[in-house]
């Protein structure tokens, strides 16, 4: 699969969880329907994607909207019932990683601690997948 597919599919996340307020009932169809796009490939290209577009944002207040969505992205992700759940796992672990860059310790202390709780329970999650 091409990168530009996955950027691409990455924008329509963001932009279908902005409009809809992370509704399930919107996301998961959309997500069902592009089941071969969430792959290991997909977590790193989040995981690179994220990290430019902050570096590169120049509103503070954007950058802090996007690290929700993708923040609740990886919620939603995590509990989705289709697919591989192992990549859907890394990816919410990639969702995870991501946010402290913006929600970090020192400006948004509550928003990292639950970044840091999210990850732990979904490094279980994964552990306990493999077993």
């Amino acid at each position: 699969m091409m990168e530009e597919e996955l950027v691409d599919f990455l924008l329509k996340i963001v932009i279908q969880m902005s409009e809809s307020d992370s509704d399930t009932k919107v996301i998961y169809p959309f997500l069902q329907e592009n089941l071969d796009k969430l792959s290991l490939n997909f977590a790193e290209l989040l995981r690179h994607w994220t990290k430019n577009y902050f570096a590169g944002e120049s509103s503070y207040k954007a950058a802090q909207a996007v690290a929700g969505v993708i923040g609740n992205f990886g919620v939603l992700i995590a509990q989705f019932p289709h697919g591989n759940l192992a990549d859907n796992l890394d990816i919410a672990i990639a969702c995870c990683e991501v946010i402290e860059i913006i929600f970090n310790f020192d400006n948004f202390p509550k928003f990292w601690a639950t970044s840091k709780m999210n990850l732990e329970v979904l490094m279980e999650s994964v552990s306990m997948a493999i077993k």
